[in-house]
């Protein structure tokens, strides 16, 4: 393994929750490694803990006991400030719920991660622009959300996620709410933006046609991988 092409290394991770007098084992001794530059995909059944794990993985949540080490910085060792500034600069997110603001337009949507790195609004609205561009929504920009389609919504989520230029974008059941066809045209952009920016996408999913687009297919099942198929070779292996 190589330091500069493994961009995501879990070590005997675990996580529960308690729900009332149950305790609830999300993840169970997950160990992973994905490497730089992949497309990913975490896939299970409701509850098997594909969203948990992407959580852990984005830093959006802490793991019981294990090691969780993204792009060289083992993250299980940051205080919460340094762990905010490092999903600031380096995890994209895109939630299943999307979470656009409703009475912002799409440019000012995908602006507001770039407003807590303290750049000035002139090279924000530039990258916000760019952002969209990329993913083939810049004559929309000024549209609010409901003016927009449910796959054009997604575009602008994906936008947000790339306009802090991170080194990993997370997607949480990104084809969820879109119809077969609509989420044909969101795993073509991905596999774009994957090819032109070399960023690493994982993917939580149970949609067959993700799957398909996906180099790597991780399989999990009460909070444990029960395979993984396909996936790059370690460049030092």
């Amino acid at each position: 393994m190589s330091s500069n092409d493994t961009v995501i290394i879990l070590k005997n991770v675990f996580k529960s929750y308690r729900q009332k007098s149950i305790v609830v084992h999300a993840l169970s001794g997950i160990s992973l490694e994905i490497y730089r530059g992949e497309i990913a995909c975490i896939v299970g059944p409701s509850g098997s803990g594909k969203t948990t794990l992407l959580n852990i993985v984005g830093g959006l949540d802490r793991a019981d006991s294990g090691r969780v080490i993204v792009d060289g910085v083992d993250i299980t060792e940051l205080d919460e400030g340094k762990l905010t500034e490092f999903r600031l600069r380096k995890i994209g997110f895109v939630f299943q719920a999307l979470n656009l603001i409703p009475i912002l337009t799409a440019v000012e949507n995908v602006e507001l991660p770039l407003a807590f790195m303290g750049l000035s609004k002139k090279e924000r609205r530039e990258r916000a622009l760019e952002a969209l561009e990329m993913v083939r929504l810049g004559d929309k920009a000024y549209r609010k959300p409901d003016e927009l389609s449910g796959g054009e919504q997604q575009r602008v989520a994906i936008a947000r996620a790339l306009v802090t230029r991170p080194s990993i974008v997370l997607m949480d059941e990104p084809t969820a709410h879109l119809d077969s066809e609509t989420g044909s045209e969101l795993m073509k952009l991905v596999k774009r933006l994957n090819s032109k920016l070399k960023q690493t996408f994982i993917i939580a999913t149970h949609d067959p046609i993700v799957v398909n687009s996906c180099e790597k297919v991780i399989r999990i099942r009460d909070g444990k991988i029960i395979s993984i198929e396909g996936g790059r070779k370690s460049l030092s292996s």
